[in-house]
Order: structure tokens, then C-alpha cells, then sequence
């Protein structure tokens, strides 16, 4: 009897081994978005008023170069087709005005989207809190970061916080007008943020 039973169990035990082999392996968690992608992802919509690496609050290099969708980005403010005269020929610009002043000037690139946003005004926000008319010393920049204007930024002192930065920081000098870089002492005295110049990457 005894001897009878064994292959009985070895086969009750190999189909058990079978069945289990079978069965279906659970499904890998589906992976979710850290908290800095989503804060990423939602930046431009949620500040309309930063000025991000991606562009400036909503508008960035997926953006149409159109008046409506700059309106559409925002509807409070006054939005106007141009052209800019700058020696050549004219370029389109578009322009938001926001509480009577100019606070946008949009550039396109070939491909139809928008390639360069100028903010003058409107009170809008670098990524680390910085604000139109800050003074120098307040910015955290030194003059290594930095590199003289050319051409509509003449006599002003521009800078990056990296090399691959798509921002630019604009500071006007009041009465420097040499090709050098002003000395530390007079940056810290004159210079303030006048512009920040987004450029798609």
C-alpha cells in the first residue's frame, strides 16, 4: 500500500508545480511622475507670470506665433501685431501690454512657433524670485556670469546663470557707455535688471 501511493503523490505534486508555473506574474506598478516633473509640467499654467526655462508662464517653444494664442495665454492684456525696424528688413513682432506699458515683446522663428520673448514689464518673475528693476548685489550675479550687449542691448551688462541657460539677464548701467565690463564697485552701485530675454533653445 505504501508503495502505491508514492507515484500517486509525485503526480498530485508535479501538477501542483505545473499550476503555479502557469499562473500569470503580477503587473509592474505603472510609474508615476517624481514631484519635480510634475512641477514642471504645470509651472507655466500655474504662474503665468514666471519666467521659467520653458518659455514664459504658458507661451514657450511649442507656442504658434499668433496674436490668439498669445491672448488666449493672457486675455487681460492688450495684444498688438508690429514690425521691428532694426536696420534690414522689418521683423513681426507681436506685443502685450499689460497696465498701459509694454510687458511682452514676442519674436517667431521660421517654423511658425515662437523662438524669443523680451519681458520688459508686467511684473513678471525670474526662476529664482528675481523681479524687473533689482538691483545688482540682490541678483547674485558677478561679473564672471556676465558679458557686454550688443546691437538693442548696448551698454547693458547681460548674463546667464550657466552657459546653456535659454535666459538672459539684462542690466542696464546708468551712464556706463564703454565696451568693458563695468568693475564690480559701479555694478553694485548702478546696474539693475532692466529685461529678461528668453531665447527656445
Amino acid at each position: 500500500m505504501i508503495r502505491a501511493a508514492l507515484p500517486l503523490f509525485a503526480t498530485a505534486a508535479l501538477l501542483a508545480a505545473c499550476q503555479r508555473s502557469t499562473e500569470t506574474p503580477a503587473a509592474p506598478a505603472e510609474p508615476t511622475a517624481t514631484p519635480a516633473a510634475a512641477s514642471a509640467a504645470t509651472a507655466g499654467k500655474a504662474d503665468p507670470k514666471a519666467v521659467w526655462s520653458r518659455g514664459v508662464g504658458a507661451l514657450g517653444a511649442h507656442t504658434p506665433f499668433t496674436v490668439e494664442a498669445v491672448q488666449a495665454a493672457f486675455p487681460d492684456a492688450k495684444i498688438e501685431k508690429a514690425f521691428l525696424h532694426a536696420g534690414g528688413a522689418p521683423v513681426p513682432i507681436i506685443t502685450a501690454f499689460m497696465d498701459g506699458t509694454t510687458a511682452l515683446e514676442l519674436q517667431g522663428g521660421p517654423d511658425g512657433k515662437v523662438s524669443r520673448i523680451l519681458v520688459q514689464g508686467g511684473g513678471f518673475h525670474g526662476p529664482q524670485g528675481e523681479t524687473l528693476l533689482q538691483k545688482w548685489p540682490d541678483a547674485k550675479f558677478t561679473p564672471a556670469d556676465c558679458r557686454m550687449g550688443e546691437g538693442r542691448q548696448v551698454n547693458a551688462v547681460v548674463c546667464k546663470r550657466a552657459p546653456t541657460d535659454p535666459i538672459e539677464y539684462v542690466f542696464g548701467v546708468p551712464g556706463w557707455t564703454s565696451v568693458d565690463m563695468p568693475p564690480a564697485d559701479v555694478l553694485a552701485a548702478k546696474a539693475q535688471l532692466n529685461e529678461f530675454v528668453w531665447t527656445r533653445p
